[in-house]
């Protein structure tokens, strides 16, 4: 039998040259080369297919354990274990046989898990690029000798640093789980990370998607979408070795002005609790976590959506608020994670901010034993782990919390109900991390308060995270391998990336708001001409979105837009009242070389089709919104006559769209089309809807994917449908009630402002 071996040289090179591990699959000593014995019939052996997939980075972590006949004497089979403790015995944590509970249950109960290294496990540890190799292996060596092994990656930001793509993510992961592994006792880290970053700003290798109001637009109507999409996510997580992911964020989008409203599905409890079931699902691989799966840590429990004006509550001029206002619309906020627990969700995480609601006390929800012990756990009856808010370590004194060092507000939070104290920043001194932040909190006296907490509470709460670890089968296998089970990281490269329901849901998320009949026939879907291939219809593409940034070299796009971008047009140009025609005679006489603003002019008037891109508008400085200067409001301000900032740039924008629309309505052959990103979920587009033949929302989207379904390719339709209500006014959104979602009046006969709104394109006859 040939053990999983790592070579001498790697031990050396750990630190500096992460990916040269070499290891093979433990083939399990069978029953088959013990002697047929009467002691052994009725005896259950393994067969080898149930045997689990052993990888060590140490051949003495891998033992066997004898199965003994019913004389217990004549051995009737062998299974291989890993020895976590190092004994030389099968320990019932050990055994593989045994259901998570019970392994947990063990080792809590094992003397050799003493309270220091239950108290470091319940520590999540922001964990830095992997390109910082000197400096993060400082970091980790420190927090690994300590016992802490729950790290979280900082790479899913919305702007990953460049070239840390899979394969070097996945060397790092598996560093780190060589290190952890070198313990006496071998316990596994568990990394977590948060969401995947939306198209555009996907992380570097991985699959991209549309933020997620797209999908809330997407799975409106074909709510599976949502259980799919999860599952290409935790797919290109797994394939770095990420674990957990603090995700789906199941908050209502029921403050537009709030800055993480482009990170939520939609407004409607009951609709975004069905969507969060389904991508709990699909991220932990159905009802139960599975060992193919990515644990889901749901969040912000309970509820983040209701930040009070609008602005995020971690920002030093807001109230620090989560303005529920009543127990009634508390409890409506509540349901998306109570679906959540119900689809088995593995862990929640708490929300920053202080609960606005009679009855309950005014301090933020990670230090609030009402919220977390008295109706998470005992009402809604959830018990599994529960992460405290990522930036509650680093606040909190300000807001009613009365713990002042470090290691009191995380005693606090733990009494408070918190499993994990999250985010806690381990950087050395002196090296600045992206959020300006340079924070190294005594971690030793952090473990040290913990341990020394009431030890029911630290067990309940180790027994939570080790239960995570098995079901993930970490305990087992913590390595990405190749396909040859050796340990490899750059394997990663391979298997990230690969999702389609990312790049499908990018299609399906399209709602259309208008759809003008024009010359008889509806605006779209346009007509490609025959064959399909060489397009004969003329465009002019006007890019006014950096978020869509419209891809001129794309050989896709070329081929749906022929003829587009000609250096000059010629025709007949004849300015009268504002018109520009093409008045050419058959012979060519009256031909004019237009350059310039005739130009451009020319070009949109001689194009069968005008596709207009606009951005999601700039957020502007509000002072009306509460009266606070400095609050930013996140909804069009389309008054022209402001002048100065994003208001200004808003405005801009619009008399493009008025410009357009007044010379596409000179000529029944030119379509104007707006394609609006609506990188937060709802904004006053009244004038654009007026002015423009045909509009379509998205939110992140490629040109290939646009273009599939503007020219109906395939018969592939719009599907997606408004996952929030369109106010009609800014006044709309500042007198609105932040707890409750939106702007539905049976009076203004304006459907398509209305949540759920679904228009469908005609089928293309060709």
């Amino acid at each position: 039998m040939k053990n999983i071996i790592l070579t001498s040289f790697c031990i050396i090179a750990l630190l500096s040259l992460p990916g040269c591990f070499d290891s093979e699959k433990v083939y399990p000593e069978m029953s088959d080369d013990m002697p047929a014995s009467p002691e052994c019939e009725g005896v259950d052996v393994p067969k080898e297919k149930s045997i689990p997939l052993l990888i060590a980075s140490d051949e003495t972590l891998v033992q066997y354990y004898s199965i003994l006949g019913k004389d217990g004497e004549t051995v009737c089979g062998k299974i291989p274990y890993k020895d976590i403790n190092r004994n030389g015995e099968m320990d019932s944590y050990e055994d593989w046989r045994l259901s998570a509970d019970e392994r947990a249950e063990a080792l809590v109960s094992d003397e050799i898990f003493n309270k220091d290294l239950k108290a470091a496990l319940m520590i999540n540890v922001n964990l830095y690029s992997p390109i910082w190799y000197e400096t993060v292996w400082e970091i980790e060596e420190n927090a690994l000798d300590m016992g802490i092994r729950l790290f979280k990656t900082q790479e899913n930001k919305d702007y990953p640093i460049d070239n840390v793509y899979p394969a070097d993510r996945g060397d790092h992961y598996n560093s780190l789980q060589v290190a952890a592994e070198s313990a006496q006792l071998a316990l596994p880290a568990l990394v977590s990370s948060e969401m995947l970053p939306a198209y555009p700003n996907t992380a570097n290798g991985m699959t991209e998607f549309p933020g997620m109001s797209g999908l809330g637009a997407a799975s409106y109507s074909e709510l599976p979408l949502a259980k799919y999409m999860a599952g290409d996510i935790a797919a290109d997580l797994s394939a770095v070795g990420v674990r957990l992911v603090f995700g789906p964020q199941a908050d209502l989008s029921t403050e537009l002005r709030w800055k993480e409203a482009e990170n939520l599905l939609g407004e409607d409890p009951v609709m975004v609790a069905n969507q969060i079931y389904e991508m709990v699902e699909g991220f932990q691989g159905g009802t139960t976590l599975k060992k193919s799966g990515v644990a889901a840590a749901v969040k912000s429990f309970p509820g983040a959506g209701p930040q009070k004006n609008g602005i995020d509550s971690r920002s030093a001029i807001s109230t620090h608020r989560l303005a529920y206002g009543t127990t009634d619309k508390l409890r409506s906020h509540m349901k998306p994670f109570e679906l959540a627990i119900s689809a088995g969700a593995s862990a929640i995480v708490a929300a920053h901010g202080i609960p606005e609601c009679p009855g309950i006390e005014e301090v933020p929800v990670s230090y609030n034993e009402y919220l977390l012990k008295d109706v998470l756990r005992e009402d809604i009856g959830f018990d599994g782990l529960v992460f405290s808010d990522r930036d509650a370590l680093e606040s909190g004194t300000e807001m009613g919390v009365t713990a002042g060092t470090f290691a009191e507000k995380a005693s606090a939070m733990v009494l408070a109900g918190c499993d994990v104290i999250n985010g806690v920043n381990l950087m050395p001194k002196g090296v600045e991390v992206e959020s300006g932040d340079d924070i190294q909190p005594e971690v030793g006296d952090i473990i040290s308060a913990i341990g020394d907490l009431d030890s029911d509470l630290v067990d309940a709460s180790a027994k939570r995270i080790i239960k995570v670890m098995i079901q993930l089968g970490l305990f087992e296998n913590p390595y990405i391998v190749d396909s040859h089970n050796k340990i490899n990281g750059t394997t990663a490269r391979i298997y990230a990336g690969r999702g389609m329901y990312g790049y499908l849901t990018m299609q399906d998320q399209l709602v259309l708001l208008k759809n003008t009949k024009k010359n008889g026939l509806a605006s779209l879907p346009l007509d490609p001409g025959v064959p399909y291939e060489r397009v004969s219809t003329l465009f002019y593409v006007q890019d006014d979105s950096e978020r869509f940034d419209f891809d001129y070299e794309n050989p896709e796009v070329v081929s749906y837009s022929m003829g587009t971008w000609n250096s000059q047009v010629w025709g007949n140009y004849v300015e009268a009242d504002g018109e520009y025609s093409n008045l050419q005679t058959a012979e060519g006489e009256g031909l004019t070389k237009f350059e310039g603003e005739q130009l451009e002019d020319a070009q949109k008037l001689f194009s069968n089709v005008i596709l207009h891109f606009v951005d999601a508008p700039e957020p502007a400085e509000d002072e009306a919104s509460s009266g606070t200067a400095g609050i930013l409001s996140y909804y069009y301000d389309l008054d022209a006559g402001v002048s100065g900032g994003s208001s200004a740039e808003n405005a801009a924008i619009l008399e493009k769209v008025r410009y357009n629309a007044e010379l596409a309505s000179g000529s029944e052959d030119t379509l104007y089309v707006v394609l609006v990103s609506m990188k937060k979920p709802a904004y006053v587009l009244d004038e654009i809807y007026d002015l423009a033949d045909a509009v379509i929302l998205h939110w992140g989207t490629t040109t290939e994917d646009l273009l599939t379904v503007l020219f109906n390719d395939g018969y592939k339709n719009t599907t997606g449908s408004l996952p929030v209500g369109l106010p009609s006014s800014n006044q709309d959104v500042e007198e609105g009630d932040s707890a409750l979602p939106s702007f539905y009046d049976p009076e203004r006969d304006e459907p398509w402002k209305e949540r759920g709104y679904d228009a469908r394109m005609p089928a293309l006859q060709r």
